[in-house]
């Protein structure tokens, strides 16, 4: 059914019937997968008021995978840019339609979405993962947004008036990036935008690259006096109850630091006059870490950022002696096993799968042979992002070594597991295998 939708996109003018065959397929759906608990613990910490204690959930359109070729076609229409006007209307309504269903179920709130995990920016990047089926909501948005401010500036302005009354953080995200584009705000709106939503934008996950993305593009555009207004606000920095209380001082203050650090930088080469007191503020951060460079990359617009290769880790950079980092895998496998609890131990072991996510099986195979399964050193790979030709690694991995780790460790990350199991399995082509069964035989077979 889904494909004739597609074809008719290739073929077909466009009608009122077609554009309901096309809403209908991009229609939110809550996809329901059993929980893991059902195998293993039938009944333990089950909530019966809390659907995620047995039950996990993903938001995806109603033709699932087919969505990203309908959308794709979509776009690709030689006329939609008559049809971008109506679409726009549409394309907000079935992401905000979405993130409601997810409200109501407990998993996103008005304060954060965390649909920039998956998407972290609203621009085409490399560092957007996209395999989560949701994320052709974005696209649709994104692209019909576009092709409107090209042709209709006025009418982008209504959409974006829009988003701004809506009180989910992915909007908010969209409203940043539309700042200093035709049909979008103006560098003075962009600014008293940011002012007067600062405890839910100046320091939060969801609206980190399209922020510093904000503040890049304010150059000398903004008054004296919203420029010393959003200023002020980013000296005080961010409030240190938002952070572990079990984080050591020195990464605390450095993640403190950076972020004022950003978007003092983001500012300033943006062409941004700063006040004395921010230069001020630059030069001792860099005075109390001479290793920074004074000047910002669109790396820093990211919390993670995931390539082959190893780079400078980006919240904190704190040096901490025997850094695994500058160590061989013969050396940390060495030193995990002689201490495999101490705070010392996963400071560096962190740094090491923040950084260099890629050493971690080789690493973690040796330590799995010597029967070292301490959780806090495990957890680190559940916790970074995966590499998609890492995936079969991780997999064998876990499955080698999962039972030994214990049912809670199990337990408590058995999504993210099928996780990696269903990513495997869609690089696979693969039929559609039940990832949360699959997974617990890979973890307690023999």
């Amino acid at each position: 059914i889904y494909g004739d939708i597609e074809a008719d996109l290739e073929k077909e003018p466009w009608t009122p019937v077609l554009r309901d065959r096309v809403l209908a397929a991009l229609t939110p759906n809550i996809k329901f997968e059993r929980s893991y608990r059902h195998v293993s613990h039938p009944t333990q910490d089950l909530d019966k008021e809390n659907a995620r204690s047995y039950a996990r959930f993903e938001l995806a359109p109603a033709a699932g995978s087919n969505s990203r070729d309908i959308v794709a076609k979509l776009l690709h229409r030689p006329d939609f840019v008559s049809l971008a006007a109506e679409l726009v209307w549409d394309a907000t309504e079935l992401l905000h339609r979405g993130l409601r269903c997810l409200e109501l179920l407990g998993l996103v709130s008005t304060g954060a979405d965390y649909l920039y995990v998956g998407r972290p920016s609203i621009d085409d990047h490399p560092q957007n993962r996209r395999f989560q089926d949701w994320s052709v909501y974005i696209d649709l948005l994104k692209g019909a947004w576009e092709r409107v401010a090209a042709s209709d500036p006025a009418r982008a302005r209504e959409e974006v008036a829009r988003w701004m009354r809506i009180s989910f953080p992915t909007f908010r995200r969209f409203v940043l990036w539309s700042t200093q584009k035709p049909g979008g705000l103006t560098g003075s709106e962009g600014a008293t935008f940011i002012i007067e939503n600062s405890d839910r934008i100046l320091w939060k996950s969801d609206t980190h690259r399209e922020l510093l993305q904000c503040l890049r593009g304010l150059s000398s555009t903004i008054p004296s006096d919203l420029c010393e207004s959003l200023v002020n606000l980013i000296l005080i920095g961010p409030n240190r109850s938002h952070y572990p209380t079990d984080w050591p001082a020195g990464r605390l203050e450095a993640v403190l630091d950076r972020s004022v650090f950003w978007r003092l930088l983001k500012l300033r080469d943006g062409g941004t006059t700063l006040s004395h007191a921010a230069h001020v503020r630059i030069s001792e951060i860099l005075a109390r870490h001479p290793e920074w460079s004074n000047s910002t990359t669109e790396r820093d617009e990211f919390l993670g950022w995931f390539e082959a290769t190893s780079g400078p880790p980006l919240w904190d950079t704190v040096p901490v002696a025997g850094d695994y980092r500058d160590r061989t895998d013969d050396e940390v496998v060495a030193a995990i096993c002689g201490d495999p609890t101490s705070s010392e131990t996963q400071e560096r072991w962190r740094r090491l799968a923040d950084d260099q996510p890629l050493r971690l099986i080789p690493i973690l195979e040796a330590l799995g042979a010597t029967n070292i399964f301490e959780p806090g050193i495990w957890q680190s790979p559940i916790d970074s992002w995966v590499a998609e030709d890492s995936v079969p690694d991780y997999l064998r991995m876990f499955a080698r070594f999962g039972a030994n780790l214990g049912d809670e460790f199990i337990r408590r990350n058995v999504q993210t597991l099928a996780g990696l199991l269903e990513r495997y399995c869609r690089g696979k082509k693969g039929g559609a295998e039940d990832s949360l069964w699959k997974m617990w035989d890979m973890l307690t077979g023999p």
